[in-house]
């Protein structure tokens, strides 16, 4: 292109001197022509001719670039538009993968946690069951087995159950009639799983706040404190929440909660917050 137009610019500039060049003297032309012979252009006409068309066709070619340079234009914007949208796209599902994947591992981890409970309950009972004598049925109607187990059971049945309005009162039940119960802890923490089921941050807060602070060896504070920084996840204190889950990671590093308080934070960090 550029070497087309070096061409027609050379063209102009010689087309240009030789119109320049001194034309014969009058006297000659007219000596040559005749007498009487009719005069031609003079030069400075043929050089205003040679301008008004050279300036036509600069302008042209300039409108023709401009053109040109609008239509790659309009063609990278759209191909801008285009790749932001994908990227937006990819962003999305990626974030949905995430709490897709979270909502999956907190069930699984209640599942597990259910299941080591009543496994270690039983080890227990048959461990302490005494030698079964015989014995009268008893007459007013209760249950033989009573007490802290039982009522904690209960407990733990109504959240495997759905049922976390009854979970919350028949743990915060247990918390009252056993205070030094051998169970609190986990209490506190299916106390906290209730609240959170519940769609109640706030007050999720106190017992698992409860069980990190009175029970700091337990197998469940780096649960606890997991749900701490989910809790604050949920109520939108993103510097709460940030601050619980990376205590997670630096407490206990080779935990499961380790692990998901990790992609809790890259969500965090991939939101914006």
């Amino acid at each position: 292109m550029r070497l087309k137009n070096y061409g027609g610019w050379i063209a102009l500039a010689v087309l240009v001197t030789a119109c320049a060049s001194p034309a014969p003297s009058p006297v000659v032309a007219r000596t040559a022509a005749g007498p009487g012979a009719p005069t031609g252009p003079s030069v400075e006409d043929r050089i205003a001719k040679l301008e008004r068309i050279i300036s036509s066709h600069s302008l042209a070619g300039v409108i023709q670039q401009i053109e040109i340079l609008q239509r790659d234009t309009g063609k990278l914007q759209g191909n801008v538009e285009l790749q932001t949208h994908e990227l937006e796209g990819a962003q999305k599902r990626q974030r949905d993968l995430y709490l897709d994947t979270d909502r999956r591992l907190q069930a699984l981890e209640i599942a597990l946690n259910t299941l080591t409970i009543k496994l270690n309950a039983l080890e227990t009972q048959a461990i302490q069951a005494p030698t079964p004598e015989p014995a009268a049925a008893p007459d007013d109607g209760v249950p033989a087995a009573q007490g802290e187990e039982h009522d904690y059971q209960q407990a733990l049945e109504a959240i495997r159950d759905g049922k976390n309005e009854d979970a919350v009162a028949r743990f915060q039940e247990y918390l009252k009639r056993y205070p030094s119960g051998q169970l609190r802890d986990n209490a506190y923490y299916w106390l906290g799983e209730a609240y959170l089921a519940l769609q109640k941050p706030k007050q999720a807060l106190e017992p698992l706040n409860s069980l990190i602070a009175q029970f700091p060896k337990s197998e469940k504070s780096a649960d606890a404190q997991l749900k701490i920084g989910y809790a604050h996840y949920d109520l939108k204190e993103w510097t709460k929440a940030k601050g619980a889950l990376d205590a997670v990671r630096k407490k206990y590093p080779d935990s499961a909660a380790a692990r998901l308080a990790d992609k809790r934070l890259k969500q965090l960090k991939l939101e914006g917050h």
